[in-house]
């Protein structure tokens, strides 16, 4: 049940110092029925455990910062008491903002910090936070921000395509195909598929790339299906981690390159459920991992009820990580903040769908395998309902 009391929120100037509940928060605070936070800073942070997030809340992605600093307030009403201190800290969507929002933080006595978003602002603000041994929960997916201390909250496309993959194989697939962006995520893609492969003794028969305008689709496709030439297609499933009008063009010219729908299997990634891909008919049969959590649902339904709008699909993250910080800190204190508690074996049941954090910073998470047909989407591979235990209570979100 949510706890009654309010966490501390702590008013402050932009510009990298901590941004706390302002009198229009409050006033949104009250229109969605939830308690008024503590006006009178000293009592708010006196013995408080601080925990401090970091995301753009001015500049070009202020919305986008916006939506995780409520999700993360959602989290704070449902989980934490009276003594969890949790500061915004605006990193104005740039490294220079953000090494400069990490170092307030850590002067400010944050035990934790939870994001930046982008790579570069967390490989800004994560030597800011390990020289003051403050670990941190980052947004992003790039594997290239993690290190010793700094953990990735993000969904990661190297386990996603190791789940898409393996569920391939278990029904009979062996060669599969990519066809990608040709550019650094594109790269990150194809190395997770050959990776993937090789640990489910399968093969990647043929990989292609486009230019990452779309301009080169085209030559793309045709490259992929070895158009006009002997032997035909050598592959029985395509990875497209791509969407919107990319993936639009490329499945329009797939049967026209001879790859039919109902030969080749179509699979792609969980920004799939985001985007709301289960609307295009020519994705019928493709599979993708999902979170497939009723949980996911009802924290975007409930942040729309509160917000007046459907978030982000980031935000859901904000609101996991600011949950697991409030979960640790309640059972034990700014000592619980700590790698050991965070790299927990057992990980963390967060509306985002079950997940735990590795001493190298990466994440592992347990996904379904959604099929896009004509009724809709339907799981047809199960998630793991757990990571096991090596000894220890269980912690959870």
């Amino acid at each position: 049940a949510p706890d009654e009391s309010m966490p501390a929120a702590v008013a402050g100037p932009s510009g990298g110092a901590p941004q706390g509940t302002t009198r229009a928060a409050d006033a949104e605070t009250r229109a969605a029925g939830l308690p008024a936070p503590p006006s009178d800073d000293t009592k708010a942070v006196a013995g408080g455990v601080k925990v401090a997030l970091l995301a753009p809340l001015s500049g070009e992605h202020a919305a986008l910062g916006e939506g995780l600093r409520r999700a993360a307030q959602m989290a704070l009403f449902d989980i934490a008491d009276e003594r969890f201190v949790l500061r915004f800290y605006d990193t104005m969507g740039r490294p220079d903002g953000a090494r400069r929002a990490a170092a307030r933080a850590v002067e400010d006595g944050a035990r934790l910090i939870l994001g930046p978003l982008f790579l570069e602002s967390v490989r800004a603000a994560s030597p800011v936070a390990r020289e003051a041994a403050v670990g941190v929960i980052a947004f992003s997916n790039d594997r290239a921000a993690a290190g010793p201390g700094t953990f990735l909250i993000g969904h990661l496309p190297g386990g996603q395509i190791d789940r898409v993959v393996s569920f391939a194989v278990s029904k009979g697939i062996r060669r599969f195909a990519a066809l990608v962006p040709d550019n650094r995520f594109g790269a990150r893609i194809i190395g997770a598929l050959r990776a993937a492969a090789r640990a489910n003794r399968a093969a990647v028969a043929r990989v292609a790339t486009y230019r990452a305008d779309g301009k080169s689709i085209d030559a793309a496709v045709r490259a992929l299906a070895s158009y006009g030439r002997p032997g035909g297609i050598d592959f029985e499933a395509v990875l497209i981690p791509s969407a919107g009008d990319a993936i639009q063009s490329i499945l329009a010219r797939l049967p026209y390159y001879g790859v039919p729908a109902g030969r080749v299997r179509v699979l792609g990634l969980s920004t799939w459920q985001e985007l709301g891909m289960a609307r295009e008919p020519s994705l019928r049969g493709a599979w993708y991992p999902s979170v497939g959590s009723a949980r996911q649902a009802g924290f975007r339904q409930r942040f729309e009820m509160l917000y007046g709008y459907r978030p982000g699909a980031l935000a859901v993250l904000a609101y996991d990580a600011a949950a697991v910080a409030a979960t640790l800190a309640r059972r034990a204190g700014a000592a619980g903040l700590g790698a050991r508690a965070l790299t927990h074996p057992a990980g963390f049941a967060g509306m985002s769908g079950l997940f735990r954090f590795r001493a190298d910073g990466l994440s592992e998470r347990a996904y379904a395998i959604s099929e896009i047909g004509p009724q809709g989407v339907r799981i047809v591979g199960e998630a793991r309902r757990g990571f096991g235990m090596e000894g220890g209570p269980k912690p959870a979100t």
